[in-house]
């Protein structure tokens, strides 16, 4: 039972890692919003797997671990396949899902602060300058 859980979040986690990935290149804002969506579905993976297994037995070492894999597959998966038409495709189609994500946890996301904006704003201007001369 707990190996269909971690392959089911496995997937789960890397079609939105794809979605995020592709968003993130095109600058889109809503990007972030599955970062959270991510650490959420890792979160009730443990939780659930809490569920079925006493703490004390060995196989939780071992789920425990096998969390790790999976955050870092989907990681893997994430990067890899954001640069396809694939995640393109995945991106379109949770389109809605995404920005109602979006819009729920925004009063929970963190933003970046107007002074980096502002820093990398002049970062760009120095370097069109420094290209012209």
């Amino acid at each position: 039972m707990e190996l269909i859980i971690g392959l089911g979040m496995l997937g789960l986690l890397s079609i939105a890692a794809m979605a995020q990935g592709h968003l993130e290149r095109e600058d889109d804002p809503r990007a972030g919003s599955l970062s959270i969506l991510r650490a959420a579905l890792l979160v009730l993976t443990a939780a659930v797997w809490l569920v079925f297994i006493a703490a004390t037995e060995p196989v939780a070492a071992l789920l425990a671990f096998a969390l790790l894999v999976i955050w870092f597959l989907q990681q893997v998966i994430g990067s890899t396949l954001g640069k396809s038409d694939f995640a393109k495709k995945i991106a379109v189609r949770l389109d809605k899902a995404i920005t109602a994500w979006a819009k729920l946890v925004s009063p929970i996301r963190l933003s970046a602060p107007e002074s980096v904006e502002e820093y990398e704003q002049d970062l760009l201007e120095s370097v069109e300058e420094f290209s012209e001369t």
